[in-house]
């Protein structure tokens, strides 16, 4: 699971950009395919809150994995980065990929 990143607090006016950047309903989340990986959106509860996190399909596991997700992980970062300053929301970046924490380690922004 690396290259998962959450908004926190979250609120359910996001979704509103959600879908109008193409991320569609499924099931409980939202989901936008971009070359071959998805890209979901999904609110989770967290220490008491509601995050709205962010994560890739297939999972990155190793580093070699980034290149092929290169396009959809951008994508990613830009959608949950305008959510943030739309709303004025704390963006978290998680890994558990050594060396994209030893890099990042959870940067917040």
């Amino acid at each position: 699971m690396c290259c998962k990143s959450f908004l926190l607090p979250a609120t359910v006016e996001m979704t509103a950009m959600l879908l109008q950047v193409g991320f569609v309903p499924f099931e409980s989340s939202w989901v936008k395919e971009i070359e071959a990986t998805k890209v979901t959106a999904a609110y989770e509860q967290r220490d008491g809150g509601m995050i709205l996190a962010f994560s890739l399909f297939p999972n990155i596991t190793n580093m070699g994995d980034h290149a092929r997700v290169a396009t959809a992980a951008s994508a990613m970062f830009k959608v949950a980065d305008r959510i943030a300053e739309r709303f004025e929301v704390s963006l978290v970046h998680d890994s558990n990929i050594a060396l994209c924490r030893d890099e990042r380690w959870s940067s917040q922004s």
